[in-house]
């Protein structure tokens, strides 16, 4: 780990180029709990996931996996020299990069065949039998496996201006005067 003096310098990686969106927008309180040790926080996503975690107010900037060629999205992310990195969701792909990429702490899935690509490794709370805890903490695991934590465990998000505009203009054309959006899911405790 760096030191105290480098990490007010240091940049981090969270790495949520996996599952769905909703995975990717949990893990912003993971990012926030990273800002208190690193300077930058970056995300590294899905391309479909960026206009949303561009909205994350903790995260520095947005890059994107493509699906490009593991060399060269390694290269990517190694020009920007991270201290650490934080897979939330992983794939074999993705560990092997975070490694290509020379990111000295690399937090990842333990139980997995690649797990030996992370320097630190998290084993998810529902392998071990937990049902209930909701999946921001379970993120935050990552983030606490760098002794890195936040009381706020509530997910960021911010529309911008033009965000409700285009709302609006989406309900006018469709018609619709009220809707519902529906999210059943464990609650966030306070």
């Amino acid at each position: 780990m760096p030191s105290t003096t480098d990490d007010a310098r240091a940049s981090a990686l969270v790495v949520c180029a996996g599952g769905g969106i909703g995975d990717s927008l949990l893990a912003s309180p993971a990012a926030r709990a990273l800002h208190e040790r690193f300077a930058r926080v970056d995300a590294l996503t899905l391309p479909g996931h960026r206009a949303a975690l561009e909205r994350v107010p903790d995260f520095d900037a947005v890059l994107t996996d493509d699906g490009e060629e593991e060399e060269r999205l390694a290269r990517r992310l190694a020009e920007r020299a991270y201290a650490a990195a934080i897979v939330t969701w992983a794939t074999a792909r993705v560990a092997r990069v975070a490694r290509r990429a020379r990111i000295p702490i690399r937090v990842g899935q333990a139980r997995r065949l690649y797990s030996g690509f992370f320097t630190r490794r998290v084993v998810v709370r529902s392998e071990r039998g937990d049902v209930s805890s909701h999946w921001t903490d379970v993120l935050l695991d990552y983030a606490r496996a760098l002794d890195c934590d936040v009381a706020d465990r509530i997910p960021s998000f911010v529309p911008r201006a033009q965000d409700d505009a285009d709302a609006e203009a989406l309900l006018a054309r469709l018609g619709a005067r009220r809707f519902i959006i529906m999210h059943p899911t464990n609650a966030i405790a306070p």
